[in-house]
């Protein structure tokens, strides 16, 4: 019966926890406040000063254009049943500490997918961004055309082929240059590579390029021999140069690393002792 409570307290907390839109205690942030010395939860979230007696707490003040009722990218993943929200690989934590001060402005996002629909129950592809930016230009890159009956408001659905450069290459013309680029889509290292190597010269100065999905990679899509990303981006972040197993794409890599200002390797449910899931790039 105590055991019962327990659980049910630690099941209430949780959802409150969604509801404020804190992170988990196990978070990557929520990870750093003891080696920091820096007060929990999500540093990200205003939230109405608390009132005792008619005088507001003492509580650091918001930054500027926050709004005491603003949802977090959490909360708005978890209500649309993203897999980025608390329930399971919890990206829409990161996503919301690196794009907070962007929700006002009118960045181009652009989401690489791995197929015309998502899992039964989740959200339809590019929603979760076309809500969390409010001026958002949104564009939905996939190997197959849009399902039926697909709609999200700022969003657009474009075919593109990530098997081959030229081909990724000819979908890319015309499209804005983005800002921000998420690649969900097949997970197959040649094509998270192929995406890299073309998307990343277009990338807006100061943009991000975030690869998730990189220890999973489809047997039957995968190239034998070939350097997974995961291996090719953690080879970067540790030593400033990439490593192949095929010279020419060794070397369109090196053409590009100039440009790179960072790479941050993050592991599955922010474990250190588990493997690489994402890597977050940003262009200089």
């Amino acid at each position: 019966m105590a055991a019962r409570s327990y659980v049910g307290v630690q099941n209430a907390a949780r959802e409150a926890r969604r509801i404020l839109g804190m992170a988990e205690p196990s978070s990557l942030w929520d990870g750093a406040v003891p080696r920091r010395g820096l007060t929990g939860g999500d540093p990200l979230q205003r939230r109405a000063p608390a009132h005792r007696g008619g005088s507001a707490l003492g509580r650091a003040p918001a930054l500027p254009g926050a709004t005491p009722a603003e949802e977090t990218l959490i909360a708005i993943a978890d209500r649309l049943g993203s897999e980025r929200g608390s329930h399971r690989h919890r990206m829409a934590e990161v996503y919301h500490m690196m794009f907070r001060h962007l929700r006002d402005s009118a960045p181009a996002v652009m989401e690489l997918v791995q197929g015309p629909a998502p899992l039964r129950g989740q959200a339809a592809h590019g929603a979760l961004w076309a809500e969390y930016f409010r001026q958002a230009q949104v564009m939905v890159l996939a190997s197959e055309p849009a399902p039926e009956g697909w709609a999200v408001d700022g969003a657009s659905w474009h075919l593109a082929d990530p098997d081959t450069r030229p081909r990724l290459a000819q979908t890319l013309q015309g499209l804005p240059a983005p800002s921000i680029v998420i690649d969900d889509g097949s997970h197959a290292s040649h094509h998270q590579q192929n995406a890299f190597l073309e998307l990343f010269p277009r990338l807006a100065q100061g943009g991000f390029y975030v690869i998730e999905g990189l220890r999973g990679q489809p047997e039957a899509l995968e190239r034998p021999g070939i350097t997974r990303s995961a291996d090719l981006f953690r080879g970067f972040a540790e030593k400033r140069c990439f490593a192949h197993s095929d010279p020419g794409t060794e070397a369109a890599f090196a053409e590009l690393a100039p440009q790179i200002s960072g790479v941050l390797m993050l592991q599955a449910g922010f474990d250190r002792n588990r493997r690489d899931f994402a890597a977050v790039i940003q262009k200089r």
